[in-house]
C-alpha cells in the first residue's frame, strides 16, 4: 500500500504526463493547420501557373509577343507549388510519425522559404516602375493596334481586351 506522501507524488506525476501529451497534442495540432495552408497555398500556385500556361487566350499571353517571359514566369509558379508541396508532404511526415530531425528539417525549410518570399516581394517592390513601365507600353501597342485588318493573327488579342472592357465597364 502507498503512503499518503508516495499517493501524492505518484498522482503529481501522472498529471505532469498528461500536461506533456496535451502540450504535444496541441502543438500536432497547430503544426497540422500550418502546414495545411502550405499546402493549400502550394496548390494553388501549381494550378494557377498550369492553367496560366495551358491557357493560350488570357491576358498575359495577348500582352507578351514572345511568350518567352509568361512561360518562364508560369513555370516557377509550377516549380514553387511543387517544393510547397513536397515541404508540406515532409512536414506531414515529420508530424505523424513525430521524427525529430524531420521537423527541424522542416521547420528550416520553411523559414528559408518565407525569407525567400520577403525578399522577392522586396525585390519587386523596388522594380515597380519598371514593370509598370513595361505593361502600359504592351498594352498600350494592343491598343494601338486594336482593329487592324493587316493582323488578323491578333485578334485572339483583342478579343481578351473586349472582354476586359465589357468586364470593368459592367462593376
Amino acid at each position: 500500500m502507498l503512503s499518503s506522501k508516495e499517493n501524492k507524488n505518484h498522482r503529481y506525476l501522472g498529471r505532469k504526463r498528461m500536461l506533456r501529451k496535451s502540450k504535444t497534442l496541441i502543438f500536432k495540432y497547430f503544426l497540422n493547420l500550418i502546414n495545411g495552408a502550405f499546402l493549400v497555398l502550394g496548390l494553388l500556385l501549381m494550378g494557377f501557373g498550369a492553367w496560366l500556361l495551358l491557357d493560350g487566350n488570357n491576358l498575359f499571353t495577348a500582352l507578351d509577343e514572345n511568350n518567352h517571359l509568361v512561360v518562364y514566369i508560369f513555370r516557377i509558379l509550377i516549380g514553387i507549388g511543387s517544393a510547397t508541396v513536397l515541404l508540406c508532404l515532409l512536414g506531414y511526415l515529420g508530424i505523424y510519425n513525430e521524427i525529430r530531425w524531420l521537423l527541424i528539417l522542416y521547420a528550416v525549410l520553411l523559414m528559408w522559404a518565407s525569407g525567400v518570399q520577403v525578399v522577392l516581394s522586396a525585390l519587386i517592390f523596388t522594380k515597380k516602375e519598371e514593370v509598370n513601365q513595361v505593361w502600359h507600353e504592351q498594352i498600350d501597342l494592343v491598343i494601338s493596334q486594336y482593329g487592324s485588318k493587316n493582323m488578323p493573327e491578333d485578334i485572339p488579342k483583342w478579343t481578351i481586351l473586349n472582354a476586359v472592357q465589357k468586364t470593368v465597364r459592367q462593376n
